[in-house]
Formats: C-alpha cells, sequence, structure tokens
C-alpha cells in the first residue's frame, strides 16, 4: 500500500511540474510576442460640441478610423479601453480641421509617444455650422391609410399633435412642407380608427423633431349609391326664347350613409352651355356644383337638344 501511495504522489508531483513548466513557456512566448511592434486599426468614436444658436449643416465624421503600429503591450491595453474614449471635439465656426492632431490630443501622453500613427480616415474634418433655425409644418398621415372598398371615411381625418416643430438649417427645412407619419401597414379600414402612430425618420441626422408619434383618429363608415334628378338651367336671358330636351338630369353619386338624407336637389346644379364642338342644335351639359360629401359617379344626358320658341 505504501508503494502504491508514493507512485501516486510522484505522478501528482510531475503533473504539477509540467503544469508550471507549460505556464512559464506560455508567459514567456506571450512576454515575447507582445514585445514585437504590430499593425492595427482602431476607430475612435467622434462628438462635436457647438454653441447653441450653430448647428451642422452638412453631415460631420462620426468616427476617426487609423492604422496604428505599436507594441503588442501598448495594443493590449487600447484594446481594454486606454485612450479609446470618445473623441469630444469644440466647434465654434465652419471651416477645415486636420484629423492627425485631434487624435494624438485624444491619446494619454504614455499612449501617444509608443505610437506610430500610419494612416488616418479621413485625413481632415470638413465642417459645416449654419444659423439654427425652427419650423412648424402639419403631419400627414401614411398614404397607406386607406378604406376599404364600399367604405369612405366620414369628416377629415384628427391628427394630434397635428403639426411639428423642425429644428435644423435654413437649407435643410426649407424644402419641408409637410412631415409623414410611418406606413401603417394595416388592412384598409372598415370600422373607425384610433390609435398612436410614430412619425417618419428624418432622412438626415441633421434635422431634428420635438414629437416622435401622434395620435391618428380617423371615422369611418360605409357607402352607399343614390340617384337623383336634377334640373338642368340655362342662362336667365335665353329662357324665355330657348327651350331644351330633356330638362332634367339623373346624377349617380355615392354618399355615407350617415349623410344619405341630406342629398337634396338644390344641392347640385346642372347646366347646357353651347359647345362649338357639338351640333349645331345641340349643347352640352355640365355639373357646376355637387355636395362636398358625394363623390359623382355619372350623370345623364351628356347633351340636350333645343330649339326656339316662337321663332
Amino acid at each position: 500500500m505504501s508503494s502504491r501511495g508514493d507512485l501516486r504522489s510522484r505522478v501528482r508531483d510531475d503533473r504539477i511540474s509540467i503544469a508550471i513548466c507549460l505556464l512559464i513557456s506560455l508567459l514567456a512566448w506571450l512576454a515575447i510576442k507582445l514585445s514585437n511592434e504590430y499593425n492595427h486599426t482602431f476607430r475612435f468614436p467622434v462628438a462635436y460640441e457647438t454653441p447653441a444658436e450653430l448647428a451642422f449643416d452638412r453631415v460631420a465624421p462620426t468616427d476617426l478610423t487609423a492604422q496604428l503600429r505599436a507594441k503588442g503591450w501598448t495594443f493590449l491595453n487600447m484594446s481594454m479601453g486606454q485612450g479609446r474614449d470618445t473623441i469630444r471635439i469644440p466647434v465654434i465656426a465652419s471651416g477645415v480641421m486636420p484629423s492627425l492632431p485631434v487624435l494624438q490630443e485624444q491619446l494619454p501622453i504614455d499612449l501617444s509617444e509608443q505610437i506610430t500613427v500610419l494612416n488616418i480616415t479621413p485625413m481632415q474634418l470638413d465642417l459645416r455650422l449654419s444659423e439654427k433655425i425652427s419650423k412648424r409644418v402639419p403631419i400627414i398621415p401614411a398614404e397607406d391609410l386607406t378604406t376599404a372598398s364600399q367604405y369612405q371615411f366620414a369628416g377629415k381625418i384628427i391628427v394630434s399633435p397635428d403639426s411639428v416643430t423642425l429644428s435644423g438649417t435654413s437649407r435643410l427645412l426649407t424644402p419641408l412642407a409637410f412631415w409623414p407619419t410611418k406606413p401603417f401597414l394595416f388592412e384598409p379600414l372598415t370600422e373607425s380608427f384610433e390609435g398612436e402612430i410614430e412619425l417618419s425618420e428624418s432622412s438626415s441626422d441633421l434635422i431634428k423633431t420635438n414629437v416622435e408619434h401622434c395620435i391618428i383618429k380617423a371615422t369611418v363608415e360605409q357607402i352607399t349609391e343614390k340617384q337623383i334628378y336634377v334640373p338642368i338651367t340655362i342662362v336667365d336671358s335665353l329662357k324665355s326664347s330657348i327651350q331644351i330636351f330633356p330638362d332634367q338630369a339623373l346624377i349617380k353619386c355615392t354618399v355615407g350613409l350617415s349623410r344619405f338624407e341630406d342629398v337634396e336637389r338644390n344641392a347640385f346644379k346642372v347646366s347646357a352651355v353651347p359647345d362649338p364642338s357639338l351640333d349645331q342644335k345641340q349643347w352640352l351639359v355640365q355639373i357646376t356644383k355637387l355636395p362636398e360629401f358625394v363623390t359623382l359617379i355619372d350623370y345623364s344626358p351628356k347633351t340636350v337638344e333645343f330649339f326656339l320658341i316662337n321663332p
């Protein structure tokens, strides 16, 4: 039993010795590798500090990408965050700023002395500032807010808030007449809708909005067809000498169920007028007035005949 215990003890000691030797070899190999010089590319984030009354008129670089040469120990320190903080650049006016001094000022002195900058992109920062302005524009629902067949919006779509304040430079804001919402991505509506919808994201990071969403309220109702006969009129000066046939027009239109009874004859105006493209005995029929809450489908006749009274 004693000999077996001694054997196990020697094997365990040998394993420990081998492990220590391997660890020492690994550390030595690592120290040699880290003492060599290497090329490596790092990305340095950039942030700008500008006066409140100014804004960028063109997009400025948001990072600097630098190819560096240094010993492995230096890169090991940088990979752990040393010298990799966001570069904050105060800007008070438009101008061109070389990137290399900006990066060198960012690095701690002890690291800066150990690093050679081989290349930096971009080589310079072209910073363009202009006076910051505000502009208020209406919020417009996306075009895919629609109703299903045989339905329509009953009244205007209510948007709250109905407008958004944009901030940026004059060059960026002047072309903007409205601000859309994001697409709804819903099926065409068959019932009223009320909900929160996000505003469309700006195509430029330089344009800021004071709200990110709005409430849309849309009342939806079913529509139906209505037919109504309306007198065809002519100018007063000819009524005593001209007679037309037929003297009524049949108008077909669609209307929401809630306004069906509001469709009356006196809400329409149909006139007959001369038209040189027609036969000499025909006049053209036109609808010159109809209620704003109806949609015209068709009307007939399109022309009428006329004849003189007591020629």
